[in-house]
């Protein structure tokens, strides 16, 4: 996880790292916190419509450490075809359990 989510994680900043009674904005507001500590940049609140190759900075690299990011707060598992993100969507998708 980047140090800037576990410093956000040890003040109780995060929600629980169980989509159960998380709110879809509290799930888009998580992943605006992961893409920004990827990117190292602020962005825009990250919607559904959201085109990630939109954001300053954002390639294949920075796709894997978004993905595995997700895996580690969400405690899922990314599967080879979740490597093709590219919508505030379909990173959302990514973080509820198969």
């Amino acid at each position: 996880m980047p140090e800037q989510l576990q410093d956000m994680a040890a003040a109780g900043m995060l929600p629980p790292c169980r989509l159960k009674g998380l709110l879809v904005d509290d799930i888009y507001q998580v992943l605006t916190t992961i893409l920004e500590s990827e990117l190292q940049t602020d962005i825009p609140p990250l919607r559904p419509d959201t085109v990630l190759d939109d954001l300053p900075g954002w390639d294949s690299v920075s796709l894997a450490g978004v993905l595995l990011a997700i895996e580690e707060q969400f405690q899922v598992n990314a599967v080879r075809r979740d490597l093709v993100a590219t919508t505030g969507a379909d990173l959302f998708r990514l973080c509820k359990p198969a």
